[in-house]
């Protein structure tokens, strides 16, 4: 055998080892926790230390209204009315137009935190216009955590990658950074996300409905942490906020999830419980009915605290004065 032949017989022998080395041994996975700053850490809150709830609000609940049209600030100011004893947050689903008559109101009337939302559709110049009005509410105080559209990239309306490009708009057009930033979609559009897009996003804001996959409202809450736990592993230590939840109290059976009064206000307070147990936020769908989004026998007019006159629904009244009285100890 010549020396060269010996050589190459080395060589191979050695890669071999090289490679089954690689193949068995695994680097330990890095994971990288998030390190909020003290400005940021003040805009989230804790639900231990603020007693009141989070509500997604639209000033549509009147009859005849909807997204569009016109409405009038006393309309806005006859639902923020109602919600405020027992409320500190709300989240809305656009900024421009009519919308812009929450902010003021919501900000300077009731002191309310506002998680605002640009709605998105993927069409640039128009999704441009909607981020500099969100821009403009940030900048000048009306907004205090920011999302960039809602449930886009389930519904193919535009791509994760479209929504960094949005966000990084946003965020360098900021007088404050530390304002935070993000965009609203279903859980399963951020667990199935490969874009990298939580990196871009100062916390993971999601939407979750039991409802929708057949759960009844007895196992809504075990269902709901379930899946808060997933995205938790995905979020890179960054905070969570659930975005809409909620069990509606009329409309159609999905599986073993039967709307009613009942079920509507059983999955409200086991949730709201496990939120508190667990310092989560949650902003429970919504503040009222919307009649415009379907007719009555359909379950996406039924999700409202408030009915379309803007009262609260007798079957919350218990629930809500408890949360109203636990307040008030509080501040005591």
């Amino acid at each position: 055998m010549t020396r060269k032949v010996i050589l190459v017989i080395l060589t191979v022998m050695a890669c071999g080892y090289a490679l089954t080395v690689a193949v068995l041994y695994k680097s330990p996975e890095v994971k990288t926790v998030y390190v909020l700053s003290e400005e940021m850490r003040t805009r989230y809150k804790n639900p231990l230390n603020a007693n009141k709830i989070s509500l997604n609000f639209s000033p549509y609940y009147i009859d005849g209204t909807s997204p569009g049209g016109s409405v009038t600030e006393e309309s806005v100011r006859r639902l923020l009315k109602s919600v405020a004893p027992f409320c500190d947050t709300i989240r809305t689903f656009a900024v421009s137009g009519e919308m812009e008559k929450i902010y003021p109101i919501a900000k300077n009337e009731y002191d309310m935190r506002i998680l605002a939302t640009a709605w998105l559709t993927g069409d640039e110049s128009a999704d441009k216009a909607e981020l500099d009005t969100l821009i403009r509410l940030a900048n000048t105080g009306l907004a205090d955590l920011l999302l960039c559209g809602s449930e886009g990239i389930h519904r193919g309306d535009y791509t994760a990658e479209y929504v960094i490009q949005c966000v990084n708009y946003v965020k360098m057009s900021l007088i404050d950074k530390s304002i935070p930033i993000s965009t609203s979609d279903t859980a399963g559009a951020w667990l199935n996300d490969t874009s990298g897009l939580i990196k871009y996003a100062d916390f993971l804001c999601y939407t979750y409905y039991p409802y929708f996959e057949g759960v009844s409202a007895d196992n809504g809450a075990e269902a709901f942490g379930s899946m808060y736990g997933k995205l938790a592993e995905s979020a890179l230590g960054k905070p969570l906020i659930c975005g809409e939840t909620a069990f509606p109290d009329g409309g159609g059976r999905m599986g073993r999830a039967v709307p009613s009064e009942e079920n509507s206000v059983k999955y409200f307070n086991d949730v709201y419980a496990w939120s508190v147990e667990n310092q989560a936020e949650i902003v429970f769908f919504e503040a009222a009915d919307e009649n415009w989004k379907g007719p009555p026998d359909s379950v996406e007019t039924h999700w409202g605290i408030c009915d379309i006159f803007g009262a609260v629904k007798p079957q919350y009244w218990e629930t809500l004065s408890g949360i109203m009285k636990r307040e008030v100890e509080i501040n005591e």
